[in-house]
């Protein structure tokens, strides 16, 4: 706060930390119950977000798949280490969440094929093709259209090129020092409106941190240069129990090119049939996991940096060569990929 005074106070029911789809949706949840929720963006655009870039797809189920083997599959790519609780509450929810929420509610027209039904794709670890996409900018697609509702609505204030600084609480930010010892609450948060470079104290009876992940703290990261850990950070300075920060969300493979920046490039085209290479030729995945190149991510990861110390030459290669023997054009499928790997020919 220093060298910042504190020009404006605002008040509402709800104050959320991060547009992307956790605080999107959130906000349209919280609306229908009227109350007023404020919605704030540290970027200039309220969908640039984690979501915004996000390409393979969102988990349903498929056919003749269940939630207790969708329970079993993430148990499994969480190296058994997930808290079962939540991941049954997944496996059981989150299908009827996508399809009454996502798709009959907010309108994401997920790709479908030719009699209208919608299609299903695979990722990592998935026993079945249960993974809902739109070609390959699933995440676009989603938060344009949950942003466009959150804009609509009268019970939500969306205010971008605003970056939270603090959280405000009984404790940490008390002029009576005694407050230390009592339970400490979250009043809303300190927030720099970048535009007009002053400081605003956003109030609210309940503060919801959305943030996203902590993925550019890394020099090489799939995730975008807005996920920098700010949510966590000011969790822990207020006095939240942090847990599992060792676990960081991340894809195995991004385009390498020593010019461009890093771009993602989904595990969805190794669903679909495509494998990697080492720069011998060789198909290397089935050496490291049964599952091959549908493995878990930290298996992969482990492999192609097995595989770069091994040839010393810095990158592996992934071979989509065999996607039009099953019948997938890849520039139709896989566009926003295709045109990025066209640019740096």
């Amino acid at each position: 706060m220093s060298g910042k005074t504190v020009k404006e106070r605002y008040e509402s029911d709800t104050l959320i930390v991060g547009s992307g789809i956790a605080g999107c949706c959130c906000a349209l949840k919280l609306a229908e119950s009227n109350l007023k929720v404020t919605l704030i963006n540290k970027m200039g655009s309220p969908t640039e977000s984690n979501t915004l870039y996000a390409q393979g797809g969102i988990v349903s189920l498929g056919e003749q798949d269940s939630s207790e083997l969708l329970s079993q599959d993430i148990s499994l790519a969480a190296d058994h280490l997930g808290h079962q609780e939540a991941i049954e509450i997944l496996a059981k929810e989150g299908p009827k969440l996508v399809n009454d929420f996502l798709i009959d509610q907010v309108g994401v027209d997920f790709t479908k094929n030719d009699k209208g039904e919608l299609q299903h794709t695979s990722e990592a670890v998935h026993s079945a093709r249960r993974v809902l996409f739109v070609k390959d900018h699933t995440g676009k697609e989603i938060i344009s259209k949950l942003a466009h509702r959150v804009e609509k609505n009268p019970n939500i204030t969306v205010l971008t090129n605003h970056t939270a600084i603090d959280l405000i609480t009984t404790g940490h930010h008390s002029q009576t020092p005694l407050n230390v010892y009592k339970e400490n609450k979250c009043l809303g948060a300190y927030v720099l409106d970048t535009h007009e470079n002053q400081v605003k104290m956003l109030l609210a009876k309940k503060t919801v941190l959305a943030t996203g992940g902590v993925g550019s703290l890394f020099l090489y990261t799939s995730n975008p240069a807005c996920a920098t850990g700010d949510g966590l950070a000011m969790a822990y300075r207020a006095g939240a129990k942090i847990i599992n920060a060792e676990y960081v969300q991340f894809h195995p493979t991004t385009l390498f090119h020593r010019d461009a920046y890093r771009f993602l490039i989904s595990e969805s085209l190794r669903g679909e049939g495509a494998r990697l290479l080492n720069l011998k030729g060789e198909h290397f995945m089935e050496k490291y996991d049964p599952l091959k190149d549908l493995a878990p991510r930290d298996v992969i990861s482990r492999a192609i940096y097995e595989e770069i110390s091994r040839t010393d030459q810095g990158y592996v290669m992934l071979d989509a060569g065999n996607l039009a023997d099953r019948g997938i054009n890849l520039p139709q499928r896989f566009p926003t990929i295709y045109e990025k790997c066209l640019e740096w020919e």
